[in-house]
Formats: structure tokens, sequence, C-alpha cells
């Protein structure tokens, strides 16, 4: 199938949803755009013309059994209940897919699932686990209609109803072809699940909450999010024991002191209450690095006058505690940070001035 006059074949992503029905200025109580019918035909000719516009799904209770009239065909650009749809490229479903690292251990849910091919496709190709939500009754059978004839039935259900009101806390990738603004809506639920959660958005970002990694697959944006762990607060450090060499030259204890505006995080350590500035600091999903300096003169066994040697930490947050590898002065040993005061906000930041 053609995407349009001219096409070469390309295809966009499975649009589904409710528009808004348009108010007197275009806008509608709630500050969301208000389109009318001509105003979505524009849209699905921008769409035509190389420009996605997904649609929204509001206000529908679940349902695994959809009702679909019998003689229901989805036709390209078609208009029902307020609704445009076109088919997706399967070119873009495979990058989502790779871009996430998509894989048998996954379970993948998709929010605004159309006829089925990204939780189909992600069964087919890396045998992973999946659901698709969608508002379209008509869809859902035919989602599951293509999962029997691909044989993925088994490893793929779809839901009918509203992406808002499923619980999708459990799934490792979620994947979304939303307006911004249903993105920022969601975002608060993303926020809230396992640390290193693959989240993966092709066009539409996450306003503040900049993507890990983006793609770009014909000038359109492919996002991907992994949900940080929480890193804020104040850490203290200690060797663990039998660290040989390692525990002579590095200090008995470190403190650090993180804040963290989603996943970009800064701060500072203390040395035997002097201040020492981290010098690279990087958090993706619950895998925190930590690189810093410390003075000649402050390590063990170290001559005054010697150069500052490199310490870096490399480990996973589990709750209130880090544990991982400190590597210093060409040697490693296990250190674990244990979180001493109140933990942070994944998405507000706070301050470290006061130990400066």
């Amino acid at each position: 199938m053609k995407a349009g006059n001219g096409s070469t074949g390309a295809q966009a992503r499975v649009l589904t949803g409710r528009w808004p029905r348009p108010g007197p200025s275009g806008l509608g109580p709630d500050g969301d755009l208000r389109l009318t019918r001509r105003q979505c035909a524009l849209a699905l000719a921008s769409i035509v013309a190389g420009v996605a516009v997904p649609g929204v799904t509001h206000g529908q209770s679940l349902s695994t059994e959809p009702k679909a009239a019998p003689d229901f065909k989805p036709v390209l650009g078609q208009e029902g209940r307020d609704v445009v749809w076109i088919p997706s490229d399967d070119t873009v479903v495979q990058r989502i897919l790779a871009l996430a690292q998509v894989g048998p251990a996954d379970r993948l849910v998709d929010l605004g699932s159309g006829d089925g091919r990204i939780p189909i496709a992600a069964a087919l190709s890396a045998g992973a686990r999946a659901v698709g939500v969608e508002f379209s009754p008509g869809m859902v059978a035919i989602a599951r209609e293509a999962a029997q004839r691909a044989g993925v039935a088994g490893r793929v259900s779809f839901v009918q109803g509203d992406l808002f009101a499923y619980d999708f806390s459990d799934a490792t990738v979620v994947t979304l072809f939303l307006l911004s603004a249903l993105n920022l809506k969601l975002r608060p639920a993303l926020l809230k699940m396992r640390p290193g959660t693959r989240i993966v958005s092709h066009l539409f970002d996450m306003g503040g909450w900049l993507p890990d990694a983006t793609e770009v697959r014909d000038q359109r944006p492919i996002h991907l999010w992994r949900v940080p762990a929480d890193a804020g607060g104040h850490w203290r450090g200690l060797l663990a024991p039998g660290a040989n060499d390692v525990e002579r030259t590095a200090p008995a204890t470190l403190d650090l002191k993180l804040t963290q505006t989603f996943q970009v995080i800064d701060g500072g350590a203390l040395l035997d209450g002097r201040f020492l500035p981290l010098e690279r600091l990087h958090l993706s999903g619950d895998g925190l690095e930590l690189t810093w300096r410390v003075p000649g003169a402050a390590a063990l066994g170290q001559k005054d006058g010697s150069e500052a040697m490199l310490a870096r930490f490399s480990g996973r947050i589990e709750g209130d505690r880090a544990a991982g590898t400190l590597a210093m002065h060409g040697k490693t040993a296990p250190l674990v940070f244990t979180r001493l005061a109140a933990r942070g906000s994944r998405g507000r930041q706070s301050s470290v001035a006061d130990w400066r």
C-alpha cells in the first residue's frame, strides 16, 4: 500500500484515537488543541507528505473483548469517530525494536497499537511477550486476527480501551506514537516504572525529560529513554573488607551529595571533610558511574606532592543502596554506598551548594 500520491511505498505509523471537538477559539478549556474535520483532513495531507500526526485516546473503559462491526475494514486516512488511520512503516517498527534492544525476556506494551504490528513484530522478530492497548474495537479485532495468522497469539494480546486507564507498570519496554502533550501526561507514570525500563517514542518528545538516544529515519526522530533510578541525596561509601592494597590507598569513607533532574545528575564528594568535585557523573537506568580525583597528599601511602589519583566508581542503584566497584591506582575493590538522607526526586533538582 502506498502512503499517498507520489509515495515510494513508505508507510506511516498506525494512528488511532479521538480528536477533541473544536472550541470557539480553536483551544479547549484545558488548553488542548481542538481540530475540525477540515483540519483533520489537512493534517492527513501533511502526514502523506511526510509529517506524522497521531490521534488521541480519551475516556474509554478497558475491554479485552472488542465488538467490531462484521464488515469493518480500515481504509487509509479513514475518518470514523473523529479518527484518522495511517499504517506503519515496517522499517520504522524494526528500528523501534532495535533501539529498545527488545529481546525474549521483555514484556512490551504498545500504547495506541492500531493494527498491532509493533506487538506482533516484537514477538516474531525478538521473541518478546507484548500487549497492545487500542481505542478502536475494529482495529483490536484486526490485530488479534493478524497475531493468529502470524502464529504469535500465545505471546501477544490486545486490550480495547483508554491507554491512560491501563496498568503498564510491569512492562520492560513501552512504545508510543502520541502527541507530546500526551507523552507529558504519561510521563509521571513512566518515571515511576522500574529503573532501566525502556521507553521509545516515534517522532514526539517528553518535554524537559531529554532522550538518552535519538535515531533519525527519513527525517523523523525515534527517541529512547531509560527510566532513571532515584540517585539524589546524601550517600556514604564504605570500602568492603579484604580490599588488599586498594584499601590502603583509598579513603575509608567517602560522602557524596548528588542532585538529579531526570537522568542528569550533578554533585560533589567529601573526602576527610574536604570537598572534591566529581569530574564525570553518568546515570543510565539503575547504572551509576562517578569519577573524581584524590589529591596525592590525601591518599594513604602517598607522599606529599604526589600527583592526584583518578578514582572511578561503577555500580548499580537499588533503593537506598548503590553497590559496585572502585577503581583507583590501577587496582579495584568492591564499594557500597548507602543513602543517609531522604531520597531525591527523579524529576526535580535540589542543591549541593552547602557542601562547597
